[in-house]
């Protein structure tokens, strides 16, 4: 069984869909499948990292399937997901927001121009 196979059974196991977990990781659910798949031969460690967190999975065990498997209960596990959902969401939140601000301060920035744009109309009339 490879690390992608584990991730995978896993996942199911815990009830956890490809898109949640894709959401959890701040990642795409296509590569989520990549990395289930095996298409992703190298994983970087914050990658690795979160994923065992999330599955509640010890590194070594994701790596090797040797050794022990979960670190939390399984109600330890529901409050830390549902803490990681609602950071995200706050940082969602939070993005929105800046996303907003620059959206207004580029829209000032175009009507200070086309105000000069029109005074120049104007003065040359």
């Amino acid at each position: 069984m490879s690390i992608g196979d584990r991730i995978r059974a896993t996942r199911e196991e815990r009830g956890i869909s490809q898109s949640r977990l894709a959401r959890l990781l701040d990642l795409n659910p296509i590569e989520i499948s990549r990395v289930e798949r095996g298409e992703r031969k190298a994983y970087p460690p914050d990658l690795i990292i979160k994923i065992s967190e999330i599955l509640n999975v010890h590194i070594d065990w994701l790596f090797t399937g040797k050794g022990k498997k979960e670190i939390l209960s399984p109600e330890q596990l529901n409050e830390f997901l549902s803490q990681q959902e609602a950071e995200l969401d706050d940082k969602t939140k939070v993005e929105l927001i800046l996303q907003h601000e620059q959206t207004l301060a580029e829209l000032r920035m175009l009507e200070t121009q086309l105000k000069n744009v029109l005074q120049i109309i104007n003065f040359d009339a």
